[in-house]
């Protein structure tokens, strides 16, 4: 495996979330806890790295976007959960992918055409097909869940609007603790505007993405660039770095991603590489694997200190 010669990081061992139960707490307690930005910057300035876990990092009996996956896998990997939002046909905001309900949960039709008495009462399917004894749940009680323990970004799917997530969001006091998703520089700024306290990962994938941002209104002390799909440029990360911004490099996606490469050993770089060239977060579909192979950091997991 082809290695990149760079520093070593420095690590220090900390305690992570994975021992801590997931159980409300007041906004209150939260308010107090590291904001998503803060946190963000500690990574930045130690050379530490730690994984997201796509749609809460499903593995075999633990589907997609079920709080019961999430938990497994927090007890398993320091990490931070990558959830995606739906809307049900009685405007219920819930944690869902797809458009259709046919592959992942025990129901059919459209998830934007269901209401949520309906929604609730079916089962989760995992990636085999295996139908599971979890329900969907709604991001109020997911914010309620997670957020006092670790920071959440939220990735938005149709016909959901970012304006109800925000308001979500900020009904809990928890704009400090989540990550917002945008695919464009008008969602970016859609985000900002909407929610001034919070973090927005945009899409940084070459240098002429770079410049656009530049160019543009993005307050980028309360952003992070997400890259993906090909090989991390290096001149690219420090110039971002250079201007205080972080770095998600995605393994993730479909058949033969990064994650498949690195599992079967094609890979030319495997997690830890990654982590050499300063990315500070790795967004995998293989959030355990991914976290065993990374040193621990001196900011720790995004939980509660």
């Amino acid at each position: 495996m082809i290695r990149f010669v760079l520093p070593t990081m420095l690590v220090l061992l900390t305690t992570s979330c994975a021992q801590r139960p997931l159980t409300p707490q007041s906004t209150d307690t939260v308010a107090t806890l590291p904001s998503a930005a803060e946190w963000l910057d500690c990574l930045r300035k130690t050379g530490g790295t730690i994984v997201s876990a796509h749609r809460g990092g499903p593995y075999p009996g633990y589907p997609e976007n079920a709080l019961e996956t999430i938990r497994f896998v927090l007890d398993q990997a320091p990490n931070f959960p990558e959830i995606d939002i739906s809307t049900s046909a009685d405007g219920t905001l819930f944690l869902f992918h797809d458009d259709a309900l046919d592959a992942k949960t025990t129901g059919r039709g459209l998830a934007a055409k269901t209401s949520w008495e309906t929604l609730r009462s079916l089962k989760l399917v995992d990636e085999a097909g295996a139908i599971s004894a979890f329900n969907p749940v709604t991001l109020d009680d997911a914010l309620r869940a997670l957020t006092p323990h670790t920071i959440v970004e939220l990735d938005l799917k149709a016909p959901t609007q970012a304006s109800d997530i925000v308001a979500a969001v900020q009904a809990q006091n928890l704009s400090h603790r989540v990550i917002y998703i945008a695919y464009n520089l008008e969602q970016a700024l859609q985000w900002q505007r909407l929610d001034p306290l919070a973090t927005v990962s945009l899409s940084v994938f070459n240098w002429e993405d770079w410049r656009a941002v530049q160019a543009s209104a993005i307050d980028l002390t309360r952003a992070v660039a997400f890259m993906a799909f090909s090989a991390p440029d290096p001149t690219l990360i420090e110039a971002l770095h250079a201007r205080g911004v972080e770095v998600i490099f995605g393994t993730l996606g479909w058949e033969n991603s990064i994650d498949d490469q690195i599992a079967a050993g094609t890979a030319p770089y495997d997690y830890r590489d990654l982590a050499a060239l300063g990315v500070q977060i790795i967004a995998t579909d293989r959030p355990i694997e991914a976290s065993a192979d990374l040193p621990p950091t001196q900011c720790g997991a995004p939980a509660e200190p």
